[in-house]
Parts: structure tokens; C-alpha cells; sequence
């Protein structure tokens, strides 16, 4: 599956005091702008995560959602 994840610009951010979970609350007001990223998306037994962009963290949000998704069934 191939998706266009547009890009976004924060007109307004605030954020808030750190919760017990560790995550702070977010109040912000954003505009996309016309740059997209490009996911492609391929179904897999153990979660993994590449780019073409060698700057790029390994240690990012797309990784962590992965990560964080129960297991699938296997492809049959």
C-alpha cells in the first residue's frame, strides 16, 4: 500500500505539563503545506522501518507506531 502523508506547519503550539504516562498535552493549530512524505506500507511478521533519507533518525514516530501495533496474523 503506498500513502501520501502531507507535511504540516504549526501556526500555534502549546504544551502542556508532563502527564503520569510521560506525554504532555498538546494544544496546536496547523496548516498542511504541498510537500508530501511517501509510505509504502508491506505487510510483515516482524515490524521494521527503511528510508531513503540516510539523516533520519532511527529512533522516530513512524518506527515507534510499528512497534507499538499487536502482531498480525501470518500471510497466508
Amino acid at each position: 500500500m503506498h500513502v501520501l502523508a502531507p507535511a504540516k506547519i504549526n501556526l500555534h503550539l502549546r504544551v502542556g505539563k508532563r502527564r503520569d504516562d510521560g506525554f504532555h498535552p498538546l494544544l496546536t493549530w496547523m496548516c498542511t503545506v504541498g510537500l508530501f512524505d511517501k509510505l509504502t506500507i508491506t505487510p510483515s511478521s516482524t515490524p521494521s522501518f527503511t528510508c531513503n533519507w540516510l539523516a533520519l533518525s532511527a529512533d522516530n514516530l513512524v518506527l515507534k507506531a510499528l512497534q507499538a501495533l499487536p502482531p498480525l496474523p501470518p500471510l497466508s
